[in-house]
């Protein structure tokens, strides 16, 4: 029977890296574990299975694992954790070998554009993190009282 599992390759350097303001970043990642169940098709990645460099990132409450940021979820994945420094592809897997999960490199402190940011989500000030980010070209909204 043929195995159509999930597995992955980066396809370093052949990304967009404008969210990335400066290449300091580069220096101030982690290797973290990404389950392909949390990704979804066009949202994600491309129809061509590719995760765009840049896509915000943040951790399953209790587990060793990240997802997409979403400002609405309720699993730990609304505080951003960090960004997909590299673009990585998704390919059916026909060697048999089954691959539930992506190990990928997850920026954690830098200068981020939001403009270019996959996904265009809501980055500012205001957006709770867990990693050390300053958003260019972002007005400072100060605490009122």
């Amino acid at each position: 029977m043929t195995d159509l599992s999930i597995k992955t390759t980066v396809t370093e350097g052949q990304g967009d890296y404008r969210w990335l303001r400066t290449r300091h970043a580069d220096d101030n990642t982690v290797s973290v574990t990404v389950p392909y169940t949390l990704l979804d098709a066009g949202t994600h990645y491309d129809d061509k299975g590719v995760i765009p460099s840049g896509l915000p990132l943040g951790k399953v409450t209790g587990a060793q694992e990240w997802g997409p940021y979403d400002p609405d979820a309720d699993d730990g994945r609304q505080h951003l954790a960090g960004f997909l420094l590299d673009p990585v592809a998704l390919q059916a897997d026909f060697a048999g070998v089954s691959t539930k999960v992506l190990h990928v490199a997850m920026v954690v402190h830098g200068i981020i554009d939001p403009s270019f940011v996959p996904g265009n989500p809501t980055l500012d000030n205001t957006t709770p993190t867990t990693g050390q980010f300053v958003f260019f070209d972002v007005d400072y909204v100060g605490s009122e009282g």
